[in-house]
């Protein structure tokens, strides 16, 4: 029972951190840009560092990429 909550904590993790991935490449479009938003949502993003694993990275690339452009 304690591993299928660890492993539903974990696929609850993931759906919430490409959500928050996915909103972020939205705010920051060429006609769009919502800098505001897109800054709350990187605070968000922050808050998972800890419980970023290396298989959610290896799973989803698009995390990765999405960090890599915003922090440069």
């Amino acid at each position: 029972m304690r591993n299928t909550f660890f492993v539903y904590r974990i696929l609850r993790l993931e759906g919430e951190i490409i959500e928050i991935i996915g909103e972020i490449v939205g705010c920051l479009g060429v006609k769009s840009a919502n800098c505001e938003r897109a800054t709350e949502l990187i605070d968000r993003l922050t808050n998972h560092q800890t419980e970023l694993t290396p298989l959610i990275l290896k799973k989803h690339p698009e995390i990765v990429d999405v960090v890599r452009k915003v922090w440069n």
